[in-house]
């Protein structure tokens, strides 16, 4: 059983980061962790406020999981080599809001179960609000997707303009590889899209 923390908070700050080859590889539990730039797990009341995130190698830019009550106003993402701010359950009660930059991939992520290298925790994931997105390139969108045994209920998507064009938002269409069970037959439920915009920047 492990301990959880509770009421952290990330006030500013600048994550301006190379990841070396050793940390791009397996951990001892078969795991890459350590190529995430924020790494969180097990937190119950978590704040992030305005992190701008630099991470032109690597996998995620802010990993959150295995967390409630969480919540992170403006984020700015730079040349991020993979994803801004992804959720992997357990998670539940998470709002991302006013967020802004560029990623090489999905910009905000759920998935209940993550590729085989990075889910080092798996479960599903509740009540989550993703406001007021702005993508400053052609990637960037909203990905959400469950994962087996694992479902992903009541997520409001508003406000997104920016790249990724056409869709802007994926639900349930997961890349699979060697290593992953495929997403595409997640039980994803009760999900509000409003006001998306996606269009490549001029």
């Amino acid at each position: 059983v492990y301990i959880r923390d509770s009421n952290i908070k990330i006030i500013g700050g600048i994550f301006d980061r190379n990841l070396a080859i050793a940390e791009l590889v397996n951990d001892a539990n078969g795991f890459r962790n350590k190529s995430h730039t924020v790494f969180l797990r097990r937190v119950d009341g978590l704040i992030i406020e305005r992190p701008t995130v630099i991470v032109p190698s690597g996998k995620y830019a802010i990993s959150v999981g295995d967390c409630t009550k969480v919540i992170c106003n403006n984020p700015t993402y730079s040349n991020c080599a993979s994803d801004g701010f992804h959720i992997l359950g357990p998670a539940n009660d998470i709002t991302v809001s006013g967020t802004r930059g560029k990623t090489a991939d999905d910009i905000l992520a759920i998935t209940a179960a993550d590729y085989e290298h990075y889910k080092d925790c798996q479960g599903s994931v509740y009540n989550v609000k993703f406001y007021d997105t702005l993508v400053t390139n052609t990637n960037g969108r909203i990905q959400i997707l469950g994962g087996p045994g694992c479902e992903v209920r009541n997520v409001r998507v508003s406000g997104y303009r920016g790249g990724a064009a056409p869709c802007g938002v994926s639900i349930g269409a997961g890349q699979p590889d060697l290593n992953f069970v495929p997403r595409f037959n997640s039980d994803v439920d009760d999900v509000l899209i409003e006001d998306i915009n996606p269009q490549v920047p001029t």
